[in-house]
């Protein structure tokens, strides 16, 4: 029962984007990314590469802030949808 628990609780997180990492975790990883975006991780690849998603380079490496991300992703479209609204003259919102 123990395993269904989790799997379900596992669910329902995913669902609502609940934040799910061990405590003392500040990063967050590119597999985490894609997982939470439901996107493949040559997609969140090519977005960091695109400087969409906030992060710092270390070499070939890639150091993605979870509280930066989190924030990014608490807001994502909100200036695209500003910025077309604007544009067709309905004023922003």
């Amino acid at each position: 029962m123990d395993a269904l628990a989790r799997a379900i609780a596992g669910e329902v997180a995913a669902r609502l984007k609940v934040d799910t990492a061990p405590a003392g975790r500040t990063t967050i990883s590119v597999p985490e990314i894609a997982d939470r975006l439901g996107l493949g991780e040559e997609t969140v690849y090519e977005m960091l590469d695109g400087n969409e998603i906030p992060h710092i380079r270390h070499g070939r490496r890639y150091v993605i802030s979870r509280a930066a991300f989190l924030r990014w992703e608490d807001t994502i479209g909100e200036d695209s949808y500003r910025t077309s609204r604007n544009e067709a003259g309905q004023g922003v919102v």
